[in-house]
């Protein structure tokens, strides 16, 4: 999915290379959008990574060893690995945790103009993953593609304050002129994820994303 974003606080306003579909938007749901006229327009684009997938393991731990008096031999060494993470088809991204109402979501972050414009192109797999965040330091009007995505995507746009206003189906587009799904208001959070995770999802419920970090 490719986003190109308007009035990006991340630099100048450009455009990041296309992701999205073909098809035309279809919006599921809005909420009276916050004002749309003080940001300009952009695009995020969806590509894969070139990045190697990471792996998470605990470090070895080890016991002092016992002192020259001591009868009692120094406990042994233990290495305990923890489950790979299974990320899909998605590298090179951190993983961060979020909440969206009551739900507990595991998301790759896409918090830079390059990440953006990456998004999810060439993905067909998410894994463990609910889906892809697309953050920005303050509210800016955007709009995304599907140009070389594919697989059909929903996303949800968040104002500043981090609640739900507009979710859009979006599918795969293969060759140009690709729609594009515009957020309609300045937003601070767009969530991608595969069709359906809207269902549940009442408009103006609140995102909170967390600072730790998911080791993939």
């Amino acid at each position: 999915m490719t986003v190109t974003t308007v009035a990006s606080p991340d630099g100048p306003a450009s455009v990041e290379p296309p992701i999205t579909t073909t098809a035309p938007a279809t919006a599921v749901t809005t909420a009276p959008p916050t004002s749309t006229t003080a940001f300009p327009a952009t695009t995020v684009g969806e590509a894969a990574s070139p990045d190697p997938p990471d792996t998470t393991t605990w470090s070895s731990t080890t016991a002092p060893a016992s002192s020259p008096n001591s009868t009692t031999a120094a406990p042994a060494t233990t290495d305990a690995t923890l489950p790979q993470l299974d990320t899909g088809d998605i590298t090179g991204f951190e993983i961060v945790d979020a909440r969206l109402g009551d739900r507990s979501l595991r998301l790759a972050l896409a918090d830079t103009p390059a990440l953006r414009s990456r998004g999810l192109m060439g993905v067909t797999s998410l894994g463990d993953l609910d889906g892809m965040l697309f953050a920005w330091d303050s509210p800016v009007q955007v709009s995304f593609w599907m140009k070389d995505t594919l697989i059909p995507l929903d996303i949800g746009f968040f104002d500043e304050s981090g609640s739900l206003f507009l979710v859009v189906h979006m599918v795969p587009c293969r060759a140009d002129p690709c729609p594009s799904y515009p957020s309609e208001a300045p937003i601070r959070y767009a969530l991608e994820s595969l069709p359906g995770f809207f269902d549940d999802v009442a408009l103006e419920e609140i995102l909170v994303p967390r600072n730790n970090t998911v080791s993939p």
